[in-house]
């Protein structure tokens, strides 16, 4: 079409222009319904919609990191303090185990000396006990002895003398040898006696000390390790719940 009878507004020329121009943009209008009505525009519209919608949720998934990212970063540094506290522990712990363990060897040293010092007691208060008695009956021996040869003699007296002096001499010294011999079995009992009271007070002392003690290392043993394995599940729920966390925060960032 010739621009120049245009511009000189040519009646016919403009109105010819005027048909080509809504032949044109009928033509546009065909192609773009075409285009719209085509699976090709169909398919670009529901990009669109679909890059708006990962778009807005790229956005609150960028939150969400965010978010989890902060969480996790003061979760990081709560744990860090609580292992720190737990490490603190763990060396008071062990530093209590290597004490209860020297106490535990101290006592088996003293359970050894007392063990040691008891019987040697025993021995010699059994070699004590044993020569004390045996000394009495030698006593009770040579005064059985003395009295009957003394019986022998005042009785030869007797067969020789036949007086009131005799006889009352008699009397006391008969009297006197059995109060010694008396004295003397009552020592000898006393002294057995003694020696079975005393080895059974020992013993009884000396096993009851011993049982406390070990009963109260026992019990700080086993309180210990009841606290220790306490400790122990507790830590291991918190490495399983952060392996959790940064699983889903790796997973987040990836999608």
């Amino acid at each position: 079409m010739d621009n120049q009878s245009v511009k000189n507004n040519d009646p016919i020329q403009l109105q010819q222009m005027i048909i080509f121009l809504r032949a044109e943009l009928a033509k546009y209008k065909n192609e773009i319904n075409r285009l719209r009505d085509s699976d090709y525009y169909s398919l670009v519209l529901r990009l669109e919609r679909e890059n708006v919608r990962l778009t807005r949720q790229n956005k609150e998934l960028s939150m969400d990191r965010m978010k989890l990212k902060r969480t996790f970063e003061r979760e990081s540094k709560a744990y860090e303090e609580d292992r720190q506290k737990r490490e603190i522990q763990r060396q008071k712990h062990i530093a209590s185990i290597d004490l209860l363990l020297k106490e535990i060897e101290r006592l088996r040293t003293e359970n050894k000396q007392l063990q040691y010092t008891s019987n040697q007691a025993h021995q010699d208060i059994a070699a004590d006990d044993k020569r004390a008695i045996e000394n009495l009956e030698i006593q009770i021996s040579t005064f059985t002895k003395e009295l009957n040869a003394k019986v022998n003699s005042i009785m030869d007296t007797l067969q020789r003398d036949d007086t009131n002096n005799v006889h009352d001499y008699l009397v006391k010294e008969l009297a006197e040898r059995n109060d010694e011999i008396h004295r003397l079995s009552i020592e000898l009992m006393e002294i057995k006696n003694k020696k079975a009271s005393t080895e059974a007070v020992s013993n009884e002392k000396a096993l009851s000390e011993l049982n406390a003690k070990i009963e109260k290392i026992i019990a700080q043993s086993i309180d210990f390790e009841e606290q220790l394995e306490k400790k122990v599940r507790i830590l291991d729920d918190l490495e399983q719940q952060l392996n959790q966390l940064v699983i889903e925060i790796n997973a987040n960032q990836s999608m």
